[in-house]
């Protein structure tokens, strides 16, 4: 069974203080034991070098795309 942890903080509320601390959402997502990390890579340069890319792509947007990284983190 998989969990989902939301980084915007809509299903975990705990985490809108440190929505924009990537070092904090780094140390939260260690401590969850995340597995994978699915981001915008744009939303979170200073995630760009945690976990290990298994697969990215680009989806639309209203400004052009936006590129989509799926993160391998253990």
């Amino acid at each position: 069974e998989r969990q989902i942890i939301d980084l915007a903080g809509l299903i975990q509320p705990e985490l809108i203080p440190i929505i924009r601390d990537e070092a904090g959402i780094k140390l939260y997502l260690t401590n969850a034991n995340a597995d994978y990390l699915v981001v915008f890579r744009d939303w979170y340069p200073g995630l760009v070098d945690y976990g290990v890319v298994e697969e990215n792509f680009t989806i639309p947007s209203l400004a052009g795309t936006e590129m989509v990284e799926i993160r391998k983190l253990r």
